[in-house]
């Protein structure tokens, strides 16, 4: 069995330097296939440089980069992403994408850094999609690392961006953990958000799942009953109240100890509940990790 796979690994290996003139099967094979297929297929794509311009070079390594963070091989994935940009400067996504490898490696400090330039960078460039969330990951990630207020100001704007339809499901997702994320930052620099909660709720509805998680927010609900609300045989709905129960008990000031035993005992919970690409999952690690 283990000679098979090799043997296709093999296979796979060859039809990527086949293609590596034009570098598409590095580019196809990055977030499709096992990783070192991807590997040696973007690294035969880079040894053929001849007659590419800069732009398609930086779209190998940023190929080959997204390969390498999928294999846990973060500090190689954050050197081709760096050589990325530096052939393809006014490409924000290889900032976001590198920002996602210092994220994987626990560096939070390095990520929102990257996102801050980001940011900066979509202002003077023309990105040709709206649905631009660098402000959204930048929150989140000042959250991850304390700066509560930061945060803040960084949801806020997210969530006040006039060009963006709610209708988009994608955003959608986005602006709904967004709200969230700003509302425990407000509990956290100790602000009554109690107005600006209940405009930010008006485009989503309450009275079905994921409805509950907020109303526990509004105070209008307890931590339990949440929990009770989840479908049972829904993984995501049980990932969700896990772990945003859980951001609820570690956010709460009066029997603060408890709490946070509470909140720790459901970060657990949803660390196994939840999918690895998920945030929750993602965030859930970073508190089980003592990094939060």
């Amino acid at each position: 069995m283990k000679r098979l796979v090799i043997a296709v690994a093999a296979a796979l290996c060859v039809a990527g330097a086949a293609r590596a003139e034009s570098g598409d099967g590095c580019r196809e094979l990055s977030s499709k296939t096992d990783t070192k297929v991807a590997i040696a297929a973007c690294t035969a794509a880079l040894q053929a440089k001849d007659g590419k311009s800069n732009g398609d070079i930086a779209a190998d390594y940023k190929a080959r980069g997204k390969a390498y963070d999928r294999a846990g091989r973060y500090k190689d994935a954050i050197t081709d992403y760096a050589t990325a940009f530096a052939l393809s400067p006014q490409d924000g996504s290889i900032l976001d994408d590198e920002a996602v490898a210092y994220e994987d490696d626990g560096q939070l400090d390095q990520a929102i850094a990257l996102y801050r330039q980001e940011i900066e960078l979509a202002k003077t460039t023309d990105a040709g999609d709206p649905y631009f969330y660098g402000a959204y990951y930048l929150g989140r990630d000042e959250f991850q690392a304390g700066s509560y207020a930061d945060a803040a100001t960084d949801l806020e704007s997210f969530l006040t961006d006039q060009d963006l339809d709610y209708d988009e499901a994608d955003y959608q997702q986005h602006y709904q953990r967004a709200v969230l994320w700003l509302h425990l930052a407000r509990v956290r620099t100790g602000s009554d958000d109690a107005t600006e909660l209940s405009q930010n709720l008006k485009p989503i509805t309450l009275t079905s799942w994921p409805g509950p998680i907020f109303k526990l927010m509004l105070g209008e609900t307890t931590p339990a009953a949440v929990l009770a609300a989840a479908p049972t045989k829904d993984k995501d709905a049980r990932c969700l109240a896990t772990y945003w129960v859980g951001e609820y008990d570690l956010a709460q000031k009066s029997d603060a100890a408890e709490n946070a035993k509470a909140g720790k005992r459901l970060m657990q919970q949803a660390a196994k509940a939840c999918d690895g690409g998920t945030e929750e999952h993602y965030t859930a690690k970073l508190v089980l990790a003592g990094k939060r």
